[in-house]
């Protein structure tokens, strides 16, 4: 049985802002994305205790878009053997993260193979993942990253629009353990998510609350913030942060007690299910995670985590999506 969760879409825009967004399947490079299997999580997926519990370990192929991103800056970087963010497949050769990921090289240049992601890997004690009933995924594979496209620079994430494109060297292969993350469209890009749930995922890493280093994915089960909720929020934020259009390309999601969260968290996805038209039930990428924001305290959710809204930037992204770009012709720049 299948683990469901419906959530919500922020109430933040106003519906005459909701209904000027991007139809994304009239773009010439939407063939690119929502592959047959985008969404679709693995079936030999332990599904017994999804619906009682809000916060737990994920499973093998449960989610097998996460990625998780390394950096190595050469200038500052000796190795580089440690996660530093997070990701979500939506092709054979792209990944979405956030662009404040690589903020630590400044203005220049990101070198070739000074990031790579790894795919297919749930549990970063073991290689390869096995359930208990011993049923393993394949070991996880390592790709090359030869092209890093921000958005709007490579900032602090709590300057705004933190999304950044990521295209790999080859391509992906996928499995039942890697495959893409589906992009809303239809009738989600006007979806109202406030006062709803949806799922974050929560990497690998230090946990920042209780300092003990976790090695396996998390998945919690989260509110996403109404309209005023959001605006509490954003009101707290610094100033660099107040423009319009970083509320509206953004939203907020709560706590709801227990789940883990790492600096490394930065660039994971938030989730929905949804059937779209006549389509089967499929998993949907509606958010990136931008920043915690540690200093608000809602009473009812706790510390809110700030997310980039992937629709808002549905245009840009299918814009960098280039389908005729080869390996070779990939310039190893930011």
């Amino acid at each position: 049985m299948k683990f469901r969760t419906y959530l919500c879409a922020v109430g933040l825009l106003s519906i005459t802002f909701v209904k000027a967004f991007l139809d994304p399947t009239t773009h010439k490079n939407w063939n690119l994305v929502n592959h047959d299997n985008c969404g679709i999580q693995n079936n030999h997926i332990e599904q017994r205790q999804l619906l009682v519990s809000f916060v737990r370990d994920a499973n093998i192929g449960e989610h097998p878009w996460v990625v998780s991103v390394y950096i190595q800056n050469p200038a500052v970087d000796h190795v580089i053997n440690h996660t530093i963010c997070m990701g979500a497949i939506i092709t054979d050769r792209h990944v979405l993260s956030a662009s404040s990921c690589f903020n630590k090289f400044g203005s220049q240049k990101i070198p070739y193979l000074s990031v790579r992601v790894r795919v297919g890997e749930l549990d970063k004690g073991t290689n390869p993942d096995c359930s208990s009933d011993n049923h393993c995924a394949p070991k996880y594979n390592e790709y090359e990253i030869a092209k890093v496209t921000y958005h709007s620079g490579n900032g602090y994430a709590e300057d705004g629009m933190n999304i950044a494109l990521l295209t790999t060297d080859r391509q992906m292969e996928f499995n039942n353990y890697v495959a893409p993350i589906c992009l809303e469209h239809g009738d989600l890009m006007e979806a109202d998510y406030g006062g709803q749930l949806g799922i974050k995922l929560s990497g690998w890493g230090k946990n920042t609350d209780s300092g003990v280093e976790e090695k396996k994915l998390k998945q919690a089960r989260v509110l996403v913030l109404t309209e005023e909720e959001n605006t509490q929020v954003y009101d707290q934020l610094p100033r660099s942060f107040g423009r319009q259009a970083n509320r509206e390309s953004s939203f907020c999601v709560g706590q709801t007690g227990g789940e883990s969260r790492h600096d490394t968290d930065i660039g994971g996805p938030f989730m929905i299910e949804r059937a779209v038209g006549s389509d089967l039930a499929r998993m949907y990428l509606v958010g990136i995670l931008s920043f915690s924001t540690d200093s608000v305290y809602l009473p009812q959710h706790g510390v809110p985590d700030v997310y980039i809204k992937v629709k808002y930037f549905l245009q840009w992204i299918l814009d960098q999506i280039d389908p005729d770009l080869l390996p070779t012709d990939l310039p190893h720049t930011s």
